[in-house]
């Protein structure tokens, strides 16, 4: 089975950027070229984000980081593994907004996995809680037992849904 590539598309029009794939070794000389035709601010999509190792993530801070120096970045529909990686590496988002994150959920029957696009304006808008993201669960598709918010997502989630109403109580 053949590794799949890493592919980036830039829609000047909408300035969004869409990664598709791994974020790994190969990357950094894939996505510095986007610095200078990105002209100002900017959506990166991370939903077909599929797996991140270290020498991607070293390659992404670096890229991002060059990025946020020069315009505003928005990610939105960030996928399961992004999450994750932000949870372990603060200079992973670095200043960027997130509008929009995959959550994953579990079946502790059938171990079977799920994910839920969330909306942080939706989250914070409805007063979400951590409380309320621990209850929350889905019907499990396989069998038909509840699924429960996985510790990546819920950490995730909850702390852009705190930073969030930081940010409105300063402002």
């Amino acid at each position: 089975m053949s590794k799949k590539e890493l592919s980036i598309t830039y829609d000047k029009q909408s300035s969004t950027l869409t990664i598709d794939g791994p974020i790994d070794e190969q990357c950094g000389p894939i996505l510095l070229p986007f610095i200078e035709e990105i002209k100002g601010p900017c959506t990166i999509n991370l939903s077909k984000v599929d797996s991140i190792n270290s020498l991607g993530a070293m390659a992404w801070v670096r890229f991002l980081t060059l990025l946020l120096h020069k315009t505003q970045v928005t990610f939105v529909e960030c996928s399961v593994d992004f999450v994750a990686q932000t949870n372990m590496i603060v200079s992973f988002q670095g200043s960027a907004a997130i509008e929009s994150a995959y959550g994953q959920f579990f079946c502790n029957n059938c171990y079977h996995d799920e994910v839920k696009l969330y909306r942080l304006n939706e989250l914070v808008a409805n007063l979400t809680t951590i409380d309320k993201l621990q209850e929350e669960t889905h019907v499990c598709s396989k069998c038909g037992d509840s699924m429960t918010l996985g510790d990546d997502s819920l950490i995730f989630l909850t702390r852009m849904i705190q930073t969030s109403k930081k940010i409105k109580k300063v402002s």
